[in-house]
């Protein structure tokens, strides 16, 4: 076998070894962050069921909109595990219709979305996009209420 054939074998062969090792490191990685993921949603669960528990549903909004602001995790958590957080607490609180009263309904999505900007913007985060696209679940509890 001539030389650089045993080169272009030892480099192909390195190759595949140092592709396979970087395979099996990100699929860990992405084991990992799933894992955080779904453990960072049953604790937003958890906590939207006991902070709703003593909370109005007006308390519900302020509270996901405190901790959207605060949040510390990639948006790709925030969003979700706040998501999470709101509807739990809202199915835990005490139902008040006058909080759901001239909410947008199901299928209005631009009146949901200027809702959800319009109240963001009552926390002073109108600017925050995860804080609008979270709290535009707040009319799909409603309805779900009204029904």
């Amino acid at each position: 076998m001539p030389q650089w054939a045993k080169i272009l074998l030892i480099v192909v062969g390195v190759s595949f070894i140092i592709l396979g090792i970087a395979g099996y490191l990100g699929a860990m990685a992405l084991k990992n962050g799933i894992e955080h993921f779904e453990e960072e949603t049953r604790r937003a669960q958890a906590d939207g069921e006991m902070f709703g528990l003593t909370a109005t549903l007006e308390g519900c909004a302020e509270e996901t909109v405190y901790r959207v602001e605060s949040c510390e995790g990639s948006q790709l958590i925030c969003g979700p595990s706040s998501s999470t957080f709101i509807w739990a607490c809202l199915e835990s609180a005490t139902f008040d219709r006058h909080f759901c009263a001239g909410l947008p309904r199901a299928g209005e999505d631009d009146a949901i979305m200027a809702w959800a900007e319009a109240a963001c913007g009552k926390y002073g985060q109108s600017e925050n996009e995860v804080c609008s696209t979270v709290l535009a679940v707040v009319p799909g509890f409603c309805e779900i209420q009204r029904r």
